[in-house]
């Protein structure tokens, strides 16, 4: 049976690698991947690291051949392109700070912070194209094809979560639609990198591609349902993205129930709170405490269910082998931080 951990010291030495060059803009890519402090000086190993899509990748080759190095490239690149969401995302919710540390444009100004996400973006696609040694030309293609749907899915989500803040009424269907979109397209460019990477025969069968496709989709609304919980129930406040999210009045899932399903009095106390201009802590505790005794959690717990199972469903319909499939299963229940030595 294969060990359901990843070792990212590999991938770590090709990411920085390949991002380290002598330009101003790369000071801030290796800030933003933390590699650096924002005067180019080497970070101590206490600083967080996300590595989210990077990670998936990995996994999914792991689980399919037991090897990582083949998928490092792509891992690489769809790490890079979530960072460029990252950043964009701050300038556009005025996210301060991220992993612990102030966001790129808290450092360095929304200009520098565009500016730099873009270029995580042109390195993102460059670093597949730079390696192509790796995969035969078909391959890249069909990588290059998912990493720009996967981006126009992203932007399209985007679009519906921002129009979702001033609509009065968002219904559970296309809460979950933008989701899919917004949370789903890049973990499921993650999990198709994964089979392209791992060089099976099957990995160019868009039918297989399409399965993989899904099951990240469904693991990153099964994400997005478990930060969306957190946000209103937690007892302390919740990180800076979350919370940010939050007071600049995005929808969540808790939310979007009360307003279509919940009483009168809970659908107009709700809506006067986001009558404000900008949501506070005090307002975050007062949903929690008016959505405390409803049948939200009875709905929450069974929409996870149903998408917990969806995605089962979708691992048993690949070509996997029992084992394989068992992994991926395990894999999903498990929170990154489990998964990484």
């Amino acid at each position: 049976m294969i060990e359901l951990k990843v070792n990212l010291d590999k991938f770590e030495k090709f990411i920085l690698e390949f991002v380290n060059r002598d330009i101003e803009l790369y000071t801030i890519v290796k800030y933003q991947l933390g590699f650096t402090d924002e005067y180019g000086q080497d970070s101590n190993n206490s600083v967080i690291k996300e590595r989210n899509f990077a990670i998936l990748t990995l996994m999914v080759s792991k689980i399919l051949i037991n090897d990582t190095e083949k998928s490092i490239p792509l891992a690489t690149g769809i790490e890079l392109l979530g960072n460029s969401w990252y950043v964009h995302g701050d300038v556009q919710s005025g996210v301060t700070h991220r992993n612990s540390k102030p966001s790129v444009w808290w450092v360095w100004g929304p200009a520098q912070a565009i500016n730099s996400g873009d270029g995580f973006h042109a390195l993102a696609r460059l670093v597949i194209v730079d390696n192509s040694e790796n995969y035969s030309d078909e391959k890249i293609l069909i990588a290059l094809n998912r990493f720009d749907l996967a981006f126009l899915d992203l932007s399209e989500g985007e679009s519906l979560d921002i129009s979702f803040q001033d609509k009065p009424i968002v219904t559970i269907e296309e809460y979950i639609k933008m989701v899919n979109k917004r949370s789903g397209s890049l973990m499921a460019c993650a999990f198709e990198f994964g089979l392209i990477g791992s060089d099976l025969p099957e990995s160019i069968k868009d039918e297989e591609l399409k399965i993989f496709n899904q099951i990240g989709r469904n693991y990153g609304t099964i994400s997005q349902l478990k930060e969306d919980w957190r946000t209103i129930f937690e007892t302390e406040t919740p990180n800076p993205q979350l919370f940010h999210r939050f007071s600049s009045k995005k929808k969540n899932i808790a939310v979007v129930y009360a307003l279509e399903y919940e009483s009168p009095t809970i659908k107009r106390q709700i809506g006067e709170i986001y009558l404000k201009r900008v949501l506070e802590e005090e307002d975050r505790k007062q949903i929690a405490k008016l959505l405390l005794n409803t049948g939200f959690q009875n709905f929450y717990e069974k929409l996870l269910q149903q998408t917990t199972k969806d995605l089962y469903s979708k691992i048993d319909r690949s070509f996997l082998s029992l084992d394989q499939k068992k992994l991926l299963k395990s894999f999903s229940e498990k929170q990154y931080i489990d998964l990484v030595k």
